[in-house]
């Protein structure tokens, strides 16, 4: 008796043992997640109006949230359909400097696009300012056939979520 030796099944022809494997692999190979195109648009420590979670927002808000305006910006211009959507992530209120986020990656799997984030806190024992600050991510994501966009910490914890 062999360690590897296999018993043969009346109910399993061996002949369509390669044709059940390619079919799992088949199957298994749709199910993986596929890259999506993502940039940080802004990334800022104080944004203004930036609510928490994660908001779907137009240029105009982002150029809110900076404290400015952004040059040659109409109301028409907003009205277009664009390619780009733009998500603005938020964790709200935070007590003191040194909180920020950094987009790690945008992935999609079927009809939901995940936004994975890595959320910085200062270490306990660090000297910072004493200010309260309001950090913000706006990520830019091209636009897809998703229904679904989640966002995503280093921990998995979800961070928020927008339906489309």
């Amino acid at each position: 008796m062999t360690c590897c030796a296999i018993a043969p099944r009346s109910s399993v022809s061996y002949r369509s043992l390669p044709w059940l494997l390619t079919g799992l692999l088949l199957l298994t190979g749709c199910s993986r997640p596929v890259e999506l195109a993502a940039t940080e648009v802004l990334n800022e420590a104080n944004c203004k109006g930036a609510e928490d979670g994660l908001q779907l927002v137009s240029y105009s808000e982002v150029a809110a949230m900076r404290g400015s305006t952004l040059l040659g910006m109409t109301v028409a211009a907003e009205d277009k359909e664009s390619d780009l959507l733009l998500l603005s992530l938020s964790k709200g209120q935070q007590p003191t400097a040194g909180y920020h986020f950094e987009l790690r990656d945008a992935l999609l799997d079927e009809q939901t696009a995940t936004l994975l984030v890595h959320w910085q806190q200062p270490a306990a024992d660090s000297a910072l300012a004493q200010i309260i600050t309001f950090p913000c991510l706006v990520i830019g994501l091209e636009s897809g056939t998703y229904t679904r966009i989640v966002a995503r910490d280093q921990n998995d914890e979800l961070l928020g979520e927008v339906q489309l």
